[in-house]
């Protein structure tokens, strides 16, 4: 037997974006709810008990993603939450200096409550575009849906790689 690999390989990067793009136009039920079929699988994910109270979900969204990455992969080295602030503090070992496509990236106040996301591609001016839960057009950080975005360069604070 052969030591050999076929078929194509897929970095967890790569995959979390594809399988995040398949959740794009998920939204909250009622909206402004924090909850939803989608919303409340998110959550779960991510260690909430839906019915327990009205949570941000962008960051269970990110932990959804990546717990199906690994469904997919096997186990990963990220560690999932439904904190922005407990996500990073729990992943320092896979900051990476500069956002790349498929790397989750944090956005975190000086009050401790913060955004995160998929980047899908950096801009040549260092500005992103991402996919993200619990936003909105405006770029709201409670906006109750998944959806593409623009940020723009610095909004992110840090930035990790799924793996």
């Amino acid at each position: 037997m052969s030591d050999e690999t076929y078929g194509p390989t897929i970095t967890p990067g790569a995959l979390a974006l594809r399988i995040a793009q398949d959740h794009v136009g998920v939204k909250e039920t009622p909206p402004g709810s924090n909850r939803g079929p989608k919303v409340d699988d998110y959550l779960r994910s991510a260690g909430l008990d839906p019915e327990g109270g009205s949570y941000p979900w962008c960051a269970a969204f990110v932990t959804f993603i990546v717990r199906e990455v690994e469904k997919r992969l096997g186990k990963l080295q990220f560690a999932g939450s439904a904190s922005v602030a407990s996500l990073l503090k729990r992943n320092r070992s896979l900051e990476i200096h500069a956002p790349c496509e498929g790397c989750v990236f944090i956005h975190l106040r000086d009050d401790g409550k913060g955004h995160c996301g998929f980047v899908t591609r950096v801009n040549g001016d260092w500005s992103m575009a991402t996919i993200e839960g619990n936003t909105d057009s405006s770029g709201s950080r409670t906006g109750g849906q998944v959806m593409h975005q623009h940020r723009a360069s610095g909004y992110a604070t840090t930035f990790l790689r799924v793996g």
